[in-house]
């Protein structure tokens, strides 16, 4: 019977030291867990603030640069790709509006060419009418002055008549004798 106790002995201190290791394993697991949940907790966090939240001000910007706004700033954090991004986004913009600048430039020089032309027509096209206009009046004094001249021509005929027959009258007369 001495083994038998002995053995019951033997036996509960190994259900002891067994329930107090799974104790202290499941002590060890738990606080294990909490120490795993916390680092992922601190690395949400982490990536929250380093990736997420400069990515959705990015994010922000270029949905204002695409509605056309180009004067918004764009904030440079970091130097780490972030950091990047937003320094050659803010790059593009700069460019961005450096182009569209450029455009309106040369929108509003086509304009001012365009008004100068325009002008530049009326102009001669006012010039072309008065010209006109001086033509027809000289072709209108061309024919007065044609008509004048065939007037006179005829009337130069006339006379030219008048005087031929004169003289055959007067030559008629002295032979006559008279």
């Amino acid at each position: 019977m001495a083994y038998m106790q002995q053995n019951d002995r033997l036996y509960d201190i190994a259900v002891e030291d067994n329930n107090s290791s799974y104790n202290q394993a499941m002590w060890v697991l738990v606080s294990v867990l909490i120490a795993v949940l916390v680092v992922i907790i601190a690395v949400w966090f982490g990536i929250k603030l380093s990736l997420i939240a400069p990515m959705n001000r990015l994010i922000e910007s270029i949905r204002h640069i695409a509605s056309g706004d180009l004067v918004k700033r764009i904030d440079v954090e970091g130097s780490n790709e972030m950091g990047q991004l937003a320094e050659n986004l803010r790059h593009m913009q700069s460019e961005l509006m450096r182009t569209v600048g450029d455009v309106r430039n040369g929108a509003n020089a086509i304009y001012s060419g365009a008004s100068e032309i325009a002008m530049g027509n009326n102009d001669l096209s006012s010039r072309t009418e008065q010209q006109a206009a001086s033509l027809e009046e000289t072709a209108a004094s061309m024919e007065q002055l044609t008509a004048t001249v065939k007037q006179n021509a005829e009337n130069a005929r006339q006379a030219s008549h008048l005087a031929l027959s004169a003289s055959e009258n007067s030559a008629k007369r002295r032979q006559s004798g008279g």
